[in-house]
C-alpha cells in the first residue's frame, strides 16, 4: 500500500518537475514560469499575506494550482499519510546548538524511528539527528558529510553529548 503511494507520488513528481526542479543562480526563471505565464501572473498578483496563507493551507494551495495542475487536489490527498507511532526520547542536553524549529522537526522524525537499528545519516551536517538517535537506542550511527568543518563540529557535539557516532 505504501509502495503504491510512493510510486504514484514519484510518477507525479516526474510529470510536474518543471514546477519544482530548477537551478537557482543558473536559470533566470524556472521552467513553469515560462510554460505557464497565466500562473506566473496569478502568483505575482498575490499579496505576501496571501502567499503565506497558501503555504500554510495545503488544500487551498492545491485548489489554487488546479487550473494548471489538474490532479493537484488528488495528489494533496495522497500526501496525507498516517502518522507513525511515536516513542518517548531522552533529549536533555542533546539540543545544544540547534534552533527551535529544526529541533522540533528532528524530534518528530526521531521519535518514529525504532531503537536497535544501525543507521546512516546522509548529508549529516553536524549530526543533530544522528546524535539524538544514538542517545536513544540506535546500535550504530554513521554520519556522512562532505564538509570537513561540519564533521569536526559534529564529532565535538557527539562527544559533548556522550554518544558514539562515526563520521
Amino acid at each position: 500500500m505504501l509502495a503504491d503511494t510512493f510510486h504514484q507520488l514519484d510518477d507525479w513528481l516526474g510529470r510536474y518537475r518543471d514546477f519544482w526542479q530548477f537551478q537557482p543562480f543558473h536559470e533566470r526563471h524556472s521552467r513553469w514560469q515560462q510554460r505557464e505565464p497565466a500562473l506566473q501572473a496569478q502568483v505575482a498578483a498575490l499579496s505576501a499575506d496571501d502567499r503565506a496563507a497558501l503555504l500554510q493551507d495545503s488544500a487551498g494551495h492545491a485548489a489554487f494550482l488546479q487550473p494548471w495542475i489538474a490532479d493537484s487536489v488528488a495528489i494533496e490527498q495522497l500526501c496525507e499519510l498516517p502518522l507513525l507511532a511515536q516513542r518517548p526520547l531522552r533529549q536533555a542536553g542533546l539540543d545544544y546548538a540547534v534552533d527551535g524549529r529544526k529541533w522540533r522537526q528532528i524530534q518528530g522524525f526521531a521519535a518514529s524511528v525504532p531503537a536497535g537499528l544501525r543507521l546512516l545519516e546522509w548529508c549529516a551536517g553536524k549530526g543533530h539527528l544522528g546524535r539524538l538517535l544514538a542517545a536513544n537506542g540506535a546500535v550504530e550511527v554513521t554520519a556522512l558529510e562532505w564538509q570537513a568543518p561540519l564533521c569536526q563540529q559534529g564529532e565535538r557535539l557527539a562527544a559533548r553529548a556522550g554518544v558514539a557516532m562515526a563520521y
